[in-house]
C-alpha cells in the first residue's frame, strides 16, 4: 500500500512539473522586442448597435512603396472608411505608444467574460520587423494599460481621419 502512495505522489509531482514548465514556456514564447511596426490591426467595440465598432490598421502598399493607414470610426460605416497613406512620423508615433504603455506584455493577451452577453471587446494584431507579432483578444477583459493606448490610439488616427473629411 506504501508503494502506491510513493507511485501516486511521483505521478502527481511529475504531472505538476509538466504544467508549471508548460506555464514558463508559452511565456517566455510570446516575449516579444517592439520595434518599427509594418501591420497594425485594431478593433474594437463600443456597444452593440450597428457601426459600433471601430477600426485602426497600418498596412503598405507595395505598388506606392509606401504605408497607408485605413480608419473607421465610431458609428461610421464601412463604406465610409477613410484610406490614406502616412510617412514614417506617423510609424515612429504608433512605435512610442507601443513601448510607452508595454504593449508588448499584451501579447497573448485572451480573457473572456462568458456571463456578459451584449459587452465590448477589441482584438489587436500587430506585426513589426523580422516578424515579431503581437496579438491580443478580449471580451469585457483587457489587459493593463489599454484604455490609455485606446485613448492614443483614436487621437493619432483620427487627426487623420478628420483631415481627410475637411
Amino acid at each position: 500500500m506504501k508503494k502506491v502512495y510513493v507511485i501516486l505522489i511521483i505521478v502527481i509531482v511529475i504531472v505538476i512539473g509538466v504544467f508549471v514548465f508548460m506555464r514558463i514556456k508559452r511565456k517566455v514564447e510570446l516575449k516579444v522586442e517592439i520595434k518599427d511596426v509594418v501591420l497594425l490591426h485594431l478593433s474594437y467595440t463600443k456597444g452593440y448597435m450597428m457601426n459600433a465598432n471601430i477600426e485602426y490598421e497600418l498596412d503598405y502598399d507595395i505598388e506606392n512603396n509606401k504605408y497607408f493607414i485605413s480608419v473607421k470610426p465610431y458609428l461610421v460605416s464601412e463604406e465610409d472608411k477613410v484610406i490614406s497613406f502616412v510617412d514614417n512620423d506617423f510609424r515612429e508615433k504608433l512605435k512610442d505608444i507601443l513601448i510607452k504603455y508595454q504593449v508588448d506584455k499584451w501579447n497573448g493577451f485572451k480573457k473572456y467574460d462568458k456571463y456578459v452577453l451584449d459587452g465590448d471587446s477589441f482584438h489587436l494584431y500587430v506585426k513589426m520587423e523580422e516578424d515579431e507579432i503581437i496579438e491580443a483578444d478580449g471580451y469585457m477583459k483587457w489587459p493593463e494599460n489599454y484604455s490609455s493606448v485606446i485613448h492614443e490610439f483614436d487621437e493619432l488616427f483620427m487627426k487623420i481621419y478628420n483631415d481627410n473629411k475637411k
